[in-house]
């Protein structure tokens, strides 16, 4: 005998079932915007809504609701198996990269005692002491014999980042971005990045064009994107980056992201760069 949910039972399951599913969308948003892949995000919501119907399942005599949620979480595992396959093979190409511009260092060759110098520099105070010292920490140097150390290099970076310097901004958000030295947080290295960007810092611009390119610690962004990609080859063209090396091309990510993009977001693009440039790129929403 097939089994035949009576009205009133089919009311109660989907009652019972809804506050599962708003509790699904809220920790969907809430993972997404602290950087989480997709298919992570989709297991959660798959084994939380999947889980929820089989408890109701079992306190309230319905095999729908057994069925249901059984169904529910072995669609979410495989989409999610699915999922890593393709990103396996199919991951984005990083978006173009400006290298960090290397303070202009005079280093007495002959004296072998520099760093420990300078560390004491960095002690007291001296902001130039303090970024040479993180970065002799983050890469690590034989000629001074200082032994790589992330950790210390982000302690470093953050004592500077206090004190407003972009370059240690940037250098801490990238760690931050990839939980290099302290835990990985995509959406505190946008924080640093904005806050260097604000500053005019170029590379800051450009991890910031990546991360709203690529969705990274926020919602993906096409116009954000297009338009920090198009302020970095608007300063590349005025020859303001002259002595910066880039790792990638600006005008590529634009090609890329312009493919995808409607003509009103790409003159909302153009919008808010004329702003953000006019503001001292301050305001740049």
């Amino acid at each position: 005998m097939k089994f035949k949910p009576k009205p009133k039972e089919i009311f109660t399951g989907a009652v019972l079932l809804l506050p599962a599913a708003i509790i699904a969308v809220a920790l969907l948003l809430i993972l997404r915007l602290m950087g989480l892949e997709s298919n992570i995000l989709l297991l959660v919501v798959a084994v939380l809504f999947g889980s929820w119907a089989v408890i109701c399942g079992y306190y309230f005599p319905s095999k729908q609701f057994l069925q249901g949620g059984l169904v529910v979480l072995m669609v979410g595992v495989l989409v999610t198996l699915v999922q890593i396959v393709i990103s396996i093979g199919s991951e984005p190409e990083e978006a173009a990269v400006i290298a960090a511009p290397e303070p202009e260092l005079h280093i007495p060759e002959s004296n072998s005692n520099y760093f420990d110098q300078k560390l004491e520099m960095a002690k007291r105070g001296s902001l130039d002491a303090v970024l040479f010292v993180a970065d002799a920490y983050r890469r690590g140097s034989r000629e001074y014999a200082v032994e790589q150390d992330l950790t210390e290099a982000a302690w470093w970076y953050e004592r500077a980042a206090n004190r407003r310097s972009a370059l240690a901004q940037n250098a801490l958000g990238e760690m931050t971005r990839r939980g290099a030295g302290v835990p990985q947080n995509h959406r505190e290295a946008i924080d640093l990045f904005e806050k260097a960007a604000a500053q005019g810092y170029l590379q800051a611009q450009m991890n910031l064009a990546h991360a709203y390119a690529y969705g990274e610690g926020t919602f993906p962004n096409p116009v954000q994107a297009h338009m920090w990609y198009s302020i970095v080859e608007s300063r590349m063209e005025s020859q303001e980056a002259e002595n910066i090396k880039f790792k990638g091309d600006p005008v590529a990510s634009i090609a890329q992201l312009e493919r995808t993009m409607r003509d009103h977001q790409i003159l909302d693009s153009q919008r808010r760069m004329t702003n953000c440039v006019r503001s001292g790129f301050k305001r740049c929403d």
